[in-house]
């Protein structure tokens, strides 16, 4: 935490919440080095105002441009949570952990047919 600190939010972003309420994130980065990997040097992003805690995020992204390095490793990040809370909601909803499958494809075909669900369940309530 004591290079999270050092990170003052310097960059502001625009994001939207669930609701599509508007969010004023501020955003600063800073490198660091892990004790494990000393030759690494790695990238910390600070993102105040998301949440009601900061959030942190590691990367190993190098730019120049530290707002457009911050703009990005927070989008990604964010994105990949919203993927991350679709999957849960769609283990829990149809109960997918119960199913026992033995191949690939076949965790493929359920996704699909899960996805199609999902869609119709959306499509009635319009």
């Amino acid at each position: 935490m004591d290079a999270a600190s050092k990170c003052k939010g310097n960059y502001r972003m625009d994001f939207k919440d669930k609701n599509g309420k508007p969010l004023q994130c501020k955003m600063s980065c800073s490198p660091v080095r892990m004790c494990g990997f000393p030759s690494e040097e790695l990238t910390l992003v600070a993102v105040y105002g998301f949440g009601a805690e900061l959030m942190l995020f590691l990367g190993s992204l190098k730019m120049q441009e530290k707002k457009r390095l911050c703009h990005i490793v927070a989008k990604v990040y964010l994105m990949r949570w919203r993927i991350e809370e679709y999957f849960r909601f769609k283990k829990q909803q149809f109960e997918l952990e119960d199913l026992r499958v033995m191949s690939l494809q076949s965790i493929r075909n359920l996704n699909l047919f899960e996805h199609f669900k999902i869609e119709d369940a959306g499509a009635l309530v319009f």
